[in-house]
């Protein structure tokens, strides 16, 4: 069975964050062993996969339109990266991580797809920061249209 345009947007996230590299002029270099796709980490992150990224989808109610259902799909990505105890740093490290983030994902707004586009939507900083790390979480909007004759 062929991957839904979801599997496929979320499946390019993935990719297109472990495209994070110095050398690609970005801050970090990201593996494929600092991206997962998982809201909240089922196991304790290790620090050499640090920083690291949490992609999952969040689906929006369908808007229909002629024959076509524009459909928008939210993908949260939070970014995790580690700091000190009393680490001034922190917010200049996570920030650094926010711009590779918000960076590499508009190299192709499409994700890939004809029928997609997306855009940075919301970033938040949580007030509590995970036990040594600082953390944002940024929404990527998607939208993409489905032809109601072919469902």
């Amino acid at each position: 069975m062929a991957d839904s345009l979801r599997e496929k947007i979320l499946a390019n996230v993935e990719t297109t964050l472990e495209t994070i590299t110095v050398v690609g002029g970005y801050n970090h270099d990201i593996t494929t062993k600092q991206v997962t796709r998982e809201k909240k980490p089922t196991r304790k992150i290790p620090t050499d996969a640090l920083p690291h990224f949490l992609i999952w989808g969040i689906t929006d109610e369908p808007t229909q339109h002629g024959q076509l259902d524009i459909a928008h799909f939210r993908v949260q990505i939070k970014g995790i990266t580690p700091h000190g105890y009393d680490d001034e740093g922190a917010s200049k490290k996570i920030e650094k991580l926010l711009e590779d983030c918000k960076k590499v994902l508009m190299v192709d707004p499409t994700r890939g797809q004809e029928n997609v586009y997306s855009r940075i939507g919301t970033i938040e900083f949580p007030e509590q920061w995970m036990k040594n790390t600082a953390q944002f979480t940024l929404s990527l909007n998607c939208v993409f249209a489905e032809s109601r004759a072919n469902a």
